[in-house]
């Protein structure tokens, strides 16, 4: 990594570079969203008006040697390319260039916001844009006008500001991820966003997990401290452990460092992401008592309840309204006081859902009062249990085959589709399907071809001739 301060040094210059799409805002990679309030903007731009120093901008170079050594693979990478290859035939330039900000990102969308630039494309930034403001009303200059109601001179001082930029060259994106936590060290990053900036394999799902319905749209919380991520990183702590198990910030860094370089299971993944799929279906839109225990703890529920239940969508209305009546009545219990003898649950939930109580036991209660309250008494006593065993073994596979005469006997209206197949095409069906009580036995399966199997799902409808499109023996 070498050091330079040859890149653009004054507010004009940066903008330009961002109006012409050149520089890039919170990369997730290591940065965090927009996190400041209009109180520290307006600060900002106070201190640019007045002639007050304001700290250093470090800006990444990237040009076609970094990304050959030194930039992940990714969208961003696949972009990156395009773009300096289309810098390079366009403007006939033998090295284009282009910048993304290491540090300073907050300070440069301030900047950028009170001039009223919109970003060129959303490659270019992460998270919300917010309308040109004011700057304070006791700035000698600016009087608390906007950007664009200063006059010709204002505006010219305002863009000639120099800044002091260090501009990063010949760097990998472990090197460019340790000087962002360097330069962090005195800034107020919690856990979670220390964690997203490590780099990891883990840290990718988590980001993938994040963006899913369930946190953009259901959960009343924002991600500007990395809220979304710090959730869906518990989920996938209980889920890769598969049992409850304490998701403080010391097992997270932990179960970071270690998926650094090894990948998540596919299937681990795959089943994390149904699980708050599932939570976006039952919570549909912004919830206001879904805090952050309690989404994780309804993940975890969920998560051991479709190991015995297939919980049909018609039932998610109904653990919907359940949930909403049980954090009510705890909140009017601890609003009148606990009543003795009475209220003893509800003061518990509160203990256990209490800021920060992610150990085990505190898990376990919560886990055990919502689990007894949403469901074991109302929704599950209405559906069947699924048989443990799930799958038909080899033998029974075999010995079903030859009873059929290695034909598909899948039916339809007393008729069955007699399809001969390969034993290697064959599958056992469930008769009754498990996910509607079906048991796990011989006298509840039958072999069916896979193909017509995949097609008929649970139904109890399905024409093999019609829906799997097979011609006649």
């Amino acid at each position: 990594m070498k050091t330079t301060t040859n890149g653009p040094q004054t507010i004009g210059q940066i903008s330009m570079y961002f109006k012409h799409g050149d520089l890039f805002l919170s990369p997730e990679e290591y940065q965090r969203e927009n996190a400041w309030d209009l109180k520290q903007k307006k600060l900002l731009i106070d201190s640019i008006f007045t002639g007050f120093d304001i700290p250093k901008f470090y800006l990444w170079k990237i040009d076609q040697r970094t990304l050959s050594n030194g930039y992940p693979d990714g969208d961003m990478k696949k972009y990156y390319k395009k773009l300096l290859e289309k810098k390079r035939l366009e403007n006939d330039e033998d090295d284009p260039y282009i910048y993304e900000a290491v540090d300073g990102q907050q300070r440069i969308r301030t900047i950028l916001e009170y001039m009223g630039f919109t970003p060129p494309n959303k490659k270019c930034f992460r998270g919300s844009w917010l309308d040109p403001f004011p700057a304070m009303p006791e700035t000698p200059m600016a009087k608390g006008k906007k950007y664009e109601q200063l006059n010709v001179n204002q505006k010219l001082k305002f863009e000639q500001y120099s800044l002091s930029v260090v501009v990063l060259e010949d760097s990998t994106i472990d090197e460019i991820r340790d000087m962002f936590l360097r330069l962090q060290n005195g800034t107020p990053l919690n856990a979670q966003q220390k964690r997203d900036a490590m780099g990891s394999n883990i840290g990718n799902s988590v980001r993938e997990l994040a963006g899913l319905s369930f946190f953009t749209k259901s959960v009343p919380f924002p991600n500007s401290a990395s809220n979304h991520n710090l959730v869906a990183a518990q989920m996938l702590r209980l889920e890769l452990k598969n049992e409850i198990a304490s998701c403080t910030s010391q097992q997270l860094d932990k179960i970071y460092e270690h998926y650094k370089k090894t990948a998540i299971d596919p299937a681990v993944m795959g089943r994390t992401k149904k699980i708050i799929g599932i939570l976006g279906d039952i919570f549909p839109s912004n919830n206001p008592h879904l805090n952050q225990n309690y989404a994780l703890s309804l993940y975890w529920l969920l998560s051991r309840i479709l190991f015995t239940y297939d919980i049909p969508s018609s039932e998610y209305p109904k653990i919907r309204s359940n949930f909403e009546k049980l954090d009510a009545a705890r909140m009017e219990a601890m609003t009148r006081g606990y009543n003795k003898g009475k209220d003893e649950i509800y003061e518990d939930l509160s203990l256990a859902m209490s800021r920060g109580n992610l150990g085990t036991e505190a898990l376990m209660k919560r886990h055990e009062i919502i689990g007894l309250y949403l469901f074991d008494n109302v929704v599950l006593k209405e559906i069947p249990k699924l048989d443990p065993k799930r799958n038909f073994t080899f033998e029974e596979k075999l010995l079903l085959y030859h009873r059929s005469g290695g034909k598909c006997q899948l039916e339809h209206n007393g008729k069955v589709c007699g399809r001969s197949i390969d034993f290697d095409d064959a599958v056992v069906d469930h008769i009754k399907p498990h996910s509607l009580g079906g048991k796990t036995e011989l006298s509840n399966g039958r072999i069916a071809y896979n193909l017509c199997n995949i097609a008929r799902g649970n139904r109890n409808n399905f024409d093999p001739k019609k829906d799997c499109h097979l011609d006649d023996d």
